[in-house]
């Protein structure tokens, strides 16, 4: 028996009570999600601006695609081309600047939108930095966590007596996240000083 007329045939040449039905539902079954494969796959990097809401010069541009990736609350906007997957606006970068990024090479946003929900692709609003780079803009930008503000008002609720699980509560965040506040393993460089004004 041959499968190729089962393969070609679509979901209806599944009906077949072969003894290799099980494969050929298999088959079938699979044959939309290898088409859409194989289709992404040959994707060419410029079809990326497909899945761009371009605006103005000086406006976000939303990435609209639905493959979003990463971290629960730091997603990122991917788009697959020639077999590689990579973040949509890493692809913009390259083919307006005509550079190729390494792995080390990070895209920073002066827009702060490079995320969930926005994911912006305009190019103006791109630079390119290293990882210390990346650190240090989401530190001078308070994008690390929580604002210094908040960081602030913590420790000064801390030094009126109020429990780490009452301000964690109170700001719905963990009691080791206020216990690291406390201790200053985490937001160190807003320094105690910061933490009493």
């Amino acid at each position: 028996m041959s499968v190729a007329p089962f393969i070609y045939g679509g979901a209806s040449a599944c009906r077949y009570n072969a003894p290799d039905s099980c494969i050929l539902l298999l088959l079938c079954s699979n044959l939309a999600a290898v088409r859409s494969m194989d289709a992404t796959m040959k994707r060419d990097p410029i079809d990326v601006f497909q899945l761009i809401a371009m605006k103005g010069p000086d406006e976000c541009w939303p990435f609209i695609g639905n493959a979003w990736g990463g971290q629960k609350r730091d997603k990122r906007p991917y788009f697959m081309a020639n077999g590689r997957r990579t973040m949509a606006y890493r692809w913009v970068w390259e083919l307006v600047t005509g550079e190729q990024l390494t792995e080390a090479d990070m895209i920073l946003h002066s827009c702060d939108n490079g995320s969930w929900p926005i994911g912006c692709c305009n190019p103006h609003h791109m630079r390119k930095g290293s990882h210390a780079d990346n650190t240090a803009d989401m530190t001078s930008r308070q994008r690390h966590g929580l604002p210094g503000t908040v960081v602030r008002a913590i420790r000064r609720l801390l030094d009126q007596g109020q429990t780490q699980e009452e301000i964690a509560r109170l700001y719905g965040l963990t009691r080791e996240t206020v216990s690291a506040i406390a201790t200053q393993r985490a937001y160190k460089h807003l320094g105690e000083d910061n933490g009493a004004q």
